[in-house]
């Protein structure tokens, strides 16, 4: 399926030089390479005219930053480009089907404000659709998976053709294949592609945020200018995909906006640590948490701060919610007396006593913030 240079956002048209995250064409500049998924690389051409500013590129996504770079200058997202179709992006942000389900999973849940049980049927939905859109679908999607990541303007593509082929009833959706011929009827999976470009929007939203807060000297500058950017430009970002005429639209800004603070400070402290547990050295996206210092509900003023933030796993993350463990002055494991006097088992022993000490694999750049560990030992659990 190809797009313009101007198509991009579920539904809205963007400047040129700027791509969707997900996206199949990578943008440097004014140079666009469109290379279908499967291009072999003895047919690319990947070298632009920009040299310094492809590599600029390929480091930001190696770190999980996704830019465009525009005259040479980094800016804004770019989509990198993806080797396997069950990957949405390449370097330590890759992810496998099973991950975008659960982080869609979580979008639906955190941003529902019907209190509808939405968030399964919406999966099944998009389960459903990618070997009908594979059979049926003009423009026959690559993976034969909803799952392989979209452009907006994909997205925007499939929901459309969805609710024409809903107005043609019941016998249309069991001659296209539908297992639930009611799931297209009454718009379902409509509905759930909505949803899902709604995700997607808020992912590339969030990427942008984080691309441009990384070149800040200190968590309190990120803090203060993803604040900032959060506030001045999430409606903007966001409102062509919600219905801000309507009240549910206005809570589920609301809701997303939430949502996307907690999604940029995790990106922000995961990239922090390299992706990595700082106690273990566990680098398995899935399991790893941004533990706030200080909790998200009581400090404001430090909720994206990321020396507020360490990367556990997560049961290190629950330990250190719940005081069972801290951090010295120096970075070393402190594991409470709670622990140590009620727990001998040898999984204890291996993950908490035996660890007592050792320090914690230090981040790259904001270093936790010893005022924000000192108020936390005070609560070690006794």
């Amino acid at each position: 399926m190809h797009r313009s240079a101007a198509e991009g956002r579920f539904g809205v048209a963007e400047p040129a030089g700027r791509a969707s995250v997900c996206a199949r064409t990578l943008t440097i500049g004014v140079f666009t390479n469109a290379l279908p998924l499967n291009t072999p690389k003895s047919q690319r051409n990947e070298k632009p005219a920009t040299t310094d500013a492809h590599n600029l590129s390929r480091k930001a996504v190696a770190f999980g930053i996704m830019l465009t770079v525009r005259n040479g200058n980094a800016s804004d997202l770019i989509a990198p480009r993806r080797e396997s179709p069950r990957s949405l992006c390449d370097g330590p942000w890759s992810r496998t089907e099973r991950m975008l389900k659960k982080e869609f999973t979580d979008f639906i849940f955190a941003t529902n404000t019907d209190g509808s049980g939405k968030a399964a049927s919406y999966v099944r939905a998009l389960d459903m659709l990618g070997p009908i859109l594979t059979k049926h679908y003009p423009h026959p999607i690559v993976s034969g998976s909803m799952w392989h990541g979209f452009t907006l303007s994909e997205l925007k593509a499939i929901h459309e053709w969805l609710c024409a082929e809903a107005r043609k009833g019941s016998a249309n959706a069991k001659a296209l294949g539908f297992e639930s011929p009611s799931y297209l009827a009454n718009n379902f999976c409509s509905a759930a592609v909505k949803a899902y470009g709604e995700f997607m929007a808020a992912e590339a939203f969030e990427d942008e945020i984080v691309a441009k807060v990384s070149g800040e000297t200190s968590g309190k500058s990120v803090a203060q200018k993803a604040e900032t950017l959060i506030e001045t430009t999430a409606k903007t970002e966001l409102e062509a995909h919600l219905d801000l005429t309507k009240k549910e639209g206005v809570d589920k800004l609301a809701a997303v906006k939430v949502r996307v603070n907690q999604d940029i400070f995790r990106k922000i402290v995961l990239m922090n640590y390299s992706n990595k547990c700082c106690v273990t050295g566990l680098d398995v996206p899935a399991v790893l948490q941004a533990s706030h210092i200080s909790s998200w509900k009581e400090d404001a003023a430090n909720r994206l701060n990321p020396e507020n933030g360490l990367c556990l796993s997560a049961t290190y993350h629950e330990a250190f919610d719940a005081h069972l463990i801290s951090f010295d002055e120096d970075y070393r494991l402190i594991v409470s007396k709670d622990v140590k006097g009620h727990y001998a088992s040898a999984a204890a022993k291996s993950y908490f006593i035996d660890r007592e000490g050792e320090k914690i694999i230090m981040p790259t750049k904001y270093l936790p913030s010893q005022t924000l560990l000192a108020k936390h030992r005070e609560l070690l659990a006794c």
